[in-house]
């Protein structure tokens, strides 16, 4: 088990992160003129504003909803694969690109999510901690759905 105080770094760096991957949506989103894509870029720029939210919430003792934010509403249910692609590669105005630039980053994420929780085996903090990582994991389930649905919709 880690050290709380290496737990709390960590989460700070993991709230910073997400504040990060926001605005990189965002900017994303200013640079499409499709409307379809900027839905999903916002939609997943707003869950990772709530994620930090939750985070420093969750630093600070305060309380962390565990209801699905408004934002996963927006979202489809749908399945899909795992692909890598890096941010030099997007092209704002292609659906493909910007749903596989989505998908990789939100599994990337929910991979740290995974190992900050990991490290607090044993911990009082980790119950409540997983409340967070479960909701966490089920926006990256969506974006890996909704980027494989969109392939096989093609095919």
């Amino acid at each position: 088990m880690a050290s709380m105080e290496s737990i709390r770094s960590k989460l700070d760096v993991l709230a910073i992160e997400e504040d990060k991957w926001a605005k990189k949506y965002y900017h994303l989103m200013l640079d499409t003129n499709l409307s379809n894509i900027r839905m999903f870029l916002e939609a997943f720029a707003k869950s990772r504003d709530q994620f930090s939210r939750d985070i420093y919430n969750f630093l600070n003792n305060k309380y962390v909803i565990n209801n699905e934010n408004k934002t996963l509403r927006k979202l489809y249910d749908i399945q899909a694969t795992r692909h890598l692609i890096s941010a030099e590669n997007i092209d704002p105005n292609s659906l493909q690109n910007i749903l596989l630039y989505i998908s990789k980053a939100e599994t990337d994420t929910y991979a740290s999510y995974e190992a900050i929780l990991s490290d607090m085996e044993g911990s009082s903090m980790k119950k409540k901690f997983s409340n967070i990582v479960e909701r966490r994991k089920r926006v990256m389930l969506k974006a890996d759905n909704i980027y494989h649905d969109m392939i096989e919709a093609r095919i």
